[in-house]
């Protein structure tokens, strides 16, 4: 049996999930992979919404910290990745989002609108 928490992806923890999801593929009789998230612990009654919400509202709250603990996520790039995982998280935020359009004085001008997938 082996027992773990979610942390980042180039940790010793996140190696040996991928090693048992594989032996699990390969030996279904001998080796079962089992995680969840948060929604276990709120319908069975061990957490609530309200706490949760409560959390996000936080001024500390941290997308990745979540991940990690509540919705059983590796976070991060791992070392052989092509995009370092921090360098791309610092880029992440729109600094003046726009929900309508500005109309400019330059008739050239046009928006640019794209996705971040990143995560899953």
């Amino acid at each position: 049996m082996w027992i773990s928490s979610a942390a980042e992806r180039n940790t010793f923890a996140y190696d040996k999930t991928i090693e048992l999801f594989e032996l699990s593929i390969l030996q279904p009789h001998n080796v079962f992979v089992w995680g969840f998230d948060y929604r276990i612990p709120v319908k069975t009654g061990l957490l609530s919404k309200e706490f949760l919400n409560e959390m996000r509202m936080s001024s500390t709250f941290s997308e990745a910290g979540f991940a990690k603990e509540y919705m059983s996520r590796f976070v991060g790039s791992t070392e052989d990745s092509w995009i370092k995982y921090s360098k791309l998280d610092m880029h992440r935020r729109l600094n003046n989002p726009e929900s309508k359009q500005k109309l400019r004085e330059d008739s050239k001008a046009f928006y640019l609108l794209a996705v971040d997938v990143a995560r899953r």
